[in-house]
């Protein structure tokens, strides 16, 4: 997997092939595809490890019916996943886009995590400020994705404090 995803930022996902990736991981093709038999199936491999990344940071836990998910901790650990995450290679998204639209199954992982997620902030003191957290993360992140993000850092880092204050947590002692 780490090899998948080296390749995969090195060259686009649009650009990766089985080959690469298993010569960056120092094993056959044959082995490979052993576990990934085609490179959509390698590359929703990457999507749910990233995504399970994601969740891991902020906190969701793997049922979304969990009871003891704390939804504005959920909401307030997002925020700070995402500032920690290093920026998008512009113009990264365009192979992801075109291999989703392909085969549009690869969005299973994205809606199954967005599910957890909102399952998690239902129960946030108030739910609506925690989607609201959660839509501007996403929100945020796509517009990194596509290279349009019109924000600085000082901005997002004032727009994340002030959230921090509305989810009932100071942003000094998150």
């Amino acid at each position: 997997m780490e090899a998948a995803t080296a390749v995969a930022h090195a060259v686009g996902p649009a650009h990766l092939s089985l080959e690469a990736v298993a010569e960056q991981a120092g094993v056959s093709k044959g082995g490979l595809l052993y576990h990934f038999p085609t490179k959509a199936s390698l590359i929703k491999a990457i999507v749910e490890r990233h995504l399970e990344t994601v969740a891991t940071a902020a906190g969701i836990p793997a049922c979304g019916g969990d009871a003891d998910a704390d939804g504005d901790g959920v909401a307030l650990r997002m925020m700070r996943a995402f500032l920690l995450t290093p920026v998008a290679k512009p113009g990264g998204a365009q192979g992801f886009l075109a291999a989703m639209a392909e085969t549009p199954e690869m969005l299973d992982p994205i809606r199954q995590h967005n599910e957890r997620v909102a399952a998690c902030l239902r129960r946030a003191h108030e739910p609506e400020i925690a989607m609201i957290a959660f839509l501007v993360v996403e929100g945020l992140r796509c517009l990194q994705l596509f290279d349009a993000n019109p924000l600085t850092e000082e901005e997002i880092g004032r727009i994340f404090a002030t959230l921090d204050r509305i989810l009932g947590c100071p942003a000094e002692t998150a």
